[in-house]
């Protein structure tokens, strides 16, 4: 009994960790997809602002 609760400790409590580390890589997972997602868009608006230029 007092074995199985052991293990039941230990697996919360690398549950508890597996969601904080979760929690800690979401912003920076965030901030990179905001990044990629400038860069793809950039070129598009040096095209546009380029093009704005010329009228």
């Amino acid at each position: 009994m007092s074995r199985r609760l052991l293990d039941l400790i230990t697996f919360s409590k690398d549950l508890c960790s597996l969601g904080a580390d979760i929690i800690t890589a979401l912003p920076l997972m965030a901030f990179a997809t905001a990044i990629r997602t400038f860069g793809q868009a950039l070129p598009t608006a040096r095209l546009v602002s380029f093009g704005l230029i010329w009228l």
